[in-house]
């Protein structure tokens, strides 16, 4: 044969080569996502680590406790600064025990064991030397007689306290002195029952003259002091507090001895007017 014939065409270049695979690309939504799980991850870290370092320096004894360690306020403090609510006074008692008007007459008793909170040892001389419950009132009250005391005496008329605290225990042996003596009918106009004296108030004082006549008797009216206490008493908070012809408001006889602190204001208003202190409080 003259020519050789070709099987495979030859081309007039070479042919081109198969390019090598690329290696997979990433989205940029993979990439977002795990760099926003690392974030989220550091923040977690964080806020844990910062909650650790809060609960350690917690000032509070409530954490303090729960650490199971002392607390130095639990060691200066009681266990329990929030006061107890007041125990409301009993029915049919006088419903303000702690008042300086508080009124406690033959019908409004006091509460049972009742003592005021605030009682201090009076400064004053009395007819008896011991140191005695009787020697003490309230504490405002206690500042207003010692003014009193030296008034009278700055006047010429000094005075000698007689009774002021009297406990519900103490009263109720006087009474029943007074009932097995006159009888019970004549001590409840001039004694108290148990729970309804105004000394167990710590607002009362019984006085008499430096010469002690007369303590806690009628016989006191004739006295020189009782005018100048019904002329001055009030100039220091105190009134006579069972005045002669006042019975049937009061429920006591004439008492010039008797002196009942209720303030400044109080005093000056009953003693301008002539009223019990029945009356100023509205009372029949």
């Amino acid at each position: 044969m003259g020519a050789t014939l070709a099987l495979f065409p030859v081309p007039d270049q070479p042919l081109p080569m198969p390019a090598s695979p690329s290696p997979p690309q990433r989205s940029d939504r993979t990439v977002r996502l795990v760099a926003g799980l690392l974030i989220l991850a550091a923040v977690l870290l964080v806020v844990t680590l910062v909650a650790g370092r809060i609960r350690d320096d917690d000032p509070r004894p409530e954490a303090t406790a729960a650490k199971g360690t002392s607390s130095p306020v639990d060691d200066q403090m009681p266990t329990s600064t929030i006061p107890p609510r007041p125990t409301p006074p009993p029915e049919g008692t006088t419903p303000n025990p702690d008042s300086l008007l508080v009124l406690v007459d033959h019908e409004r008793p006091l509460p049972d064991e009742y003592v005021p909170g605030d009682l201090v040892l009076l400064d004053v001389p009395f007819t008896f030397e011991a140191i005695d419950p009787r020697r003490f009132l309230r504490r405002e009250a206690s500042e207003a007689l010692n003014e009193l005391f030296a008034a009278a005496e700055a006047d010429e008329l000094p005075l000698l306290g007689v009774s002021g605290f009297r406990s519900a225990e103490t009263q109720a042996q006087l009474f029943d002195d007074y009932a097995a003596q006159d009888g019970m009918d004549a001590a409840n106009r001039y004694s108290a029952r148990p729970g309804h004296s105004e000394h167990q108030t710590g607002l009362a004082m019984d006085v008499v003259g430096s010469e002690g006549i007369c303590p806690t008797e009628a016989c006191f009216a004739d006295q020189p002091e009782t005018e100048w206490l019904a002329d001055h008493a009030h100039e220091h908070g105190f009134i006579v507090r069972y005045p002669a012809g006042g019975e049937a408001s009061t429920g006591y006889l004439y008492e010039p001895w008797h002196l009942r602190y209720v303030g400044l204001e109080v005093a000056a208003e009953i003693h301008g007017n002539g009223r019990t202190l029945e009356q100023h409080l509205g009372l029949p």
